[in-house]
């Protein structure tokens, strides 16, 4: 089994998640060139229903980050057990164990470069 990828920088992943926050606060309002008079009757026709385009927009543009955070977040919890010696899907402690074997909680392979880690963190 090949040890997980390197994850992008955090503060790489938070920037690219609040690219789309930045951009609708860059647009213009569009209520704020509507006369009041015009805004006081679409509010009583229409209610609360005037401000759903402008919230689903703001939806549309963040499931895109979500998505991207929860995997990104995996990512890099996969990444920092492997790099402490821990299973990568259980975080058992493998200290104590060869490559090549299985994890004892779950079953999952142990990397090969586990082990060459370990030898490089202990050496002088």
């Amino acid at each position: 089994m090949d040890p997980p990828k390197k994850p992008l920088h955090p503060l790489l992943a938070i920037g690219i998640v609040l690219i789309p926050i930045v951009v609708l606060e860059v647009i213009p309002n569009p209520f704020a060139t509507i006369p009041n008079t015009v805004l006081f009757w679409l509010f009583t026709r229409f209610g609360l229903w005037v401000l759903l385009p402008g919230c689903i927009l703001r939806i549309v543009l963040m499931i895109p980050g979500w998505i991207f955070m929860s995997r990104w977040r995996k990512r890099y919890d996969r990444y920092q057990r492997w790099k402490n010696n821990h299973c990568i899907e259980c975080n058992y402690d493998l200290r104590a164990h060869h490559p090549g074997d299985d994890c004892p909680e779950c079953g999952t392979p142990i990397p090969a470069n586990t082990a060459i880690m370990d030898k490089q963190r202990s050496s002088p």
